[in-house]
């Protein structure tokens, strides 16, 4: 199952069908929390019937995270070049934003904002990785003019 919150995921686990020979009623029980954590949880059901009798089961459950963070970055920016060196010093790119339950880190490749760039288009690599490993990529073109 996917994880949907940190640290424990809300999952829905379908109640399995259970039957009595004799036509009994049968309830059916589980003793799983409402939230599960990242990786291999056992969930032990229990049928009961009217008459008292019962089986008990286990189910395991393994919930993951396999969704990339979603990234926002700044849109293409044009930069003009001083006139004398023909470069662009210190130049602000802006900020990418990321968006992920497992808090992502966002950096960039291999912009140095107190760098000084000649003139030409230079491409900004964006990733976003959240602490289970899934990335997300985009790109920024930065033209110095």
């Amino acid at each position: 199952m996917e994880a949907n919150a940190d640290p424990l995921s809300v999952v829905t686990i379908p109640v399995p069908m259970a039957i009595d020979p004799e036509g009994a009623a049968v309830t059916v029980t589980h003793d799983a929390p409402n939230g599960l954590p990242l990786g291999i949880s056992t969930i032990m059901w229990t049928a009961t019937d009217t008459s008292g009798n019962n089986v008990t089961f286990g189910q395991t459950v393994n919930v993951v995270d396999t969704t990339p963070p979603v990234l926002w970055v700044p849109p293409n920016k044009e930069v003009s070049a001083h006139w004398l060196w023909g470069t662009a010093c210190s130049v602000d790119i802006g900020e990418a934003m990321a968006e992920d339950i497992f808090n992502p880190i966002v950096i960039n490749n291999p912009w140095d904002e107190s760098a000084c760039y000649l003139r030409g288009t230079y491409t900004v690599l964006w990733t976003a990785t959240d602490r289970n490993g899934n990335r997300a990529f985009a790109t920024q073109n930065v033209k110095v003019k």
